[in-house]
């Protein structure tokens, strides 16, 4: 059975059949623009709704399949009825249906509550249940025969606003119904905002706290470059299971305060953690406060073992986006650091380094319970010193030496300074 679409001349004909008939099957209550309202439900061919291309639950997918198939930037906006689209959009719904909890319910049971659709005949709640019982129509006409026809809801014409509101009560609540990805709730709150709504409506409309509000859209904006900086822009799918990561880049981020150098560093540092293979959520969740509370030793560390990179002919525009652009403002070590770190020919060894570095910080504070930790780790560098001494060759690389020594004395005489105050007042 193919897809057999109505066009919108022909939807419109029908509406103005079925409010001029004033037949309705049963009547269906919601609250709509402000107030509970009561609404006749009609019953209509399966192939009269049409899919609603700016539906809030497909949209991160919809952007990632533009960039995935290089196709028009407005590939599902310049027309609501295009049929390229709307086959595309319908592919997006049967990934989202095709194994789902809602395919198996509509396979038992009949359809028990109506789609709501526009003054024109578009999906507004439902799209994916109208998917699923076309998927089912297809599969067998004579067991699935229920869903030839159909219950809808008919709103009256409104403004836009009237309809995400609507959306947003709609499908942002429990009952059983699929559950956004954290992606495309962000995309929900950012797409209120650049309507007008401000965090506190926004919060009230999907029932979350101000701060939660902003804090998603933040990592959004988080995801989004880092999937720029990675050369993979629009690539939701890459970091729909990074959500606790991006959320706690967020958190510990905010503890830089106004050091941009800083914050630069330490999310150059989480992207790197990020791209990990190996590194499943859990690992990353733990790892990211790990990062930033040893973030001077990892800048050691990563300044001392990746190679320098040259800057960028002048007047071209890093492909990294936002954050190399911040990163060519910023001078100073940890600028330069947070450079090297984000070369893609040093990625593989700087998550490798960070890995062992982060390993190795959290076994010296389990070892530090032990009194001669100090003294066995002052003999471990000194046989780390003897052995660099030896390893001196007229072809040694001397780049970063300087730097590491001198932060070897002040280190020295912190401990001598720790040594004569401790000894001074030890008791007799």
């Amino acid at each position: 059975m193919s897809m057999q679409q109505w066009a919108l001349p022909k939807r419109r004909d029908l509406i103005r059949q079925l409010h001029g008939s004033g037949v309705a099957n049963y009547h269906h209550q919601m609250v709509f623009q402000g107030r509970l309202q009561t609404f006749s439900v009609y019953i209509v061919e399966i192939w009269f709704p049409c899919y609603r291309l700016s539906n809030g639950r497909t949209q991160s997918r919809q952007r990632e399949l533009v960039a995935s198939e290089n196709l028009p930037d407005e590939f599902f906006s310049v027309d609501p009825d295009s049929t390229l689209a709307l086959g595309r959009q319908e592919e997006i719904l049967r990934e989202m249906v095709v194994n789902s909890e809602l395919m198996s319910i509509l396979k038992r049971d009949p359809q028990t509550q109506p789609l709501i659709l526009d003054a024109d005949g578009y999906v507004i709640n439902g799209n994916r249940r109208l998917c699923a019982m076309r998927m089912l129509l297809r599969e067998n006409e004579q067991t699935y025969a229920r869903f030839g026809s159909i219950q809808v809801v008919l709103l009256p014409p409104c403004a836009d606003g009237d309809i995400a509101d609507l959306e947003a009560r709609l499908q942002i609540v429990p009952e059983g119904r699929a559950d956004y990805t954290w992606v495309d709730e962000a995309m929900m709150y950012r797409r209120g905002r650049q309507q007008g709504w401000t965090d506190d409506h926004l919060a009230d409309l999907y029932d979350k706290a101000p701060p939660v509000i902003r804090e998603t859209i933040a990592m959004l904006d988080d995801a989004e470059q880092y999937l720029s900086d990675r050369g993979r822009p629009s690539h939701y799918s890459l970091v729909i299971k990074k959500e606790y990561a991006f959320r706690k880049l967020q958190k510990f981020r905010l503890q830089c305060s106004d050091d941009e150098a800083k914050k630069h560093f330490f999310t150059s540092v989480c992207y790197v953690m990020m791209d990990d293979p190996d590194a499943a959520e859990k690992r990353l969740y733990e790892r990211i406060p790990d990062a930033f509370k040893f973030l001077d030793r990892l800048r050691e560390t990563l300044r001392a073992e990746l190679p320098p990179v040259a800057d960028p002919p002048a007047g071209s525009i890093p492909d990294g986006g936002g954050l190399d652009l911040l990163g060519g403002l910023l001078t100073g070590q940890l600028a330069d650091t947070a450079k090297r770190l984000r070369a893609p020919e040093n990625q593989q060894k700087a998550r490798e380094l960070i890995r062992d570095t982060l390993e190795e910080m959290r076994d010296q504070e389990r070892e530090r319970r032990d009194e001669q930790y100090c003294l066995r780790s002052i003999q471990q560098a000194h046989t780390k010193l003897q052995s660099a001494l030896s390893a001196l060759e007229p072809s040694a690389a001397t780049e970063g030496i300087e730097e590491s020594l001198a932060n070897i004395e002040q280190s020295v005489v912190g401990i001598r300074g720790w040594l004569s105050a401790h000894i001074t007042h030890r008791p007799s």
